[in-house]
């Protein structure tokens, strides 16, 4: 099992039903590949369309933060009236994530698990955290 499978399971043991898709993305091909759809829901062209977008977007802010200059920018949460968007890279792998609202509350557990994760796999991950001042200010 790849990274995103099981940062898949993670997510899914932890949201539940709160998980509408959770799709990994080659950033290359754009070939999608659909590792959890809840089951009263249908995957659509619509759902394929937004996924790809948020490559794009992704790719083109981390290119973008890259030139100027700027790191850690590995993911994207966009949160609307009815859902929450999560877009994020793993290793060199693209996942979408898009959750029901209310999802909030199971993100402190998620995210302590993601973290001891990827510390015991050797997974590249940014910890985001205040910038350290110098001496002099």
């Amino acid at each position: 099992m790849g990274y995103a499978e099981e940062i898949c399971d993670i997510v899914v043991s932890h949201a539940g039903q709160k998980v509408r898709f959770f799709v990994r993305i080659d950033p290359d091909t754009r070939e999608q590949d659909v590792l959890h759809e809840r089951e009263d829901l249908e995957w659509t062209e619509a759902d394929a369309d937004a996924a790809d977008d948020e490559l794009q977007e992704l790719v083109a802010k981390t290119a973008y933060e890259a030139q100027m200059g700027a790191e850690n920018v590995t993911q994207l949460v966009k949160v609307a009236d009815d859902m929450v968007l999560f877009t994020g890279f793993i290793e060199d792998e693209v996942v979408v994530v898009s959750f029901e609202r209310g999802i909030l509350g199971a993100l402190p557990a998620m995210v302590g698990e993601f973290r001891e994760y990827m510390l015991d796999h050797d997974v590249e991950f940014t910890a985001l955290a205040a910038p350290e001042q110098s001496a002099d200010g």
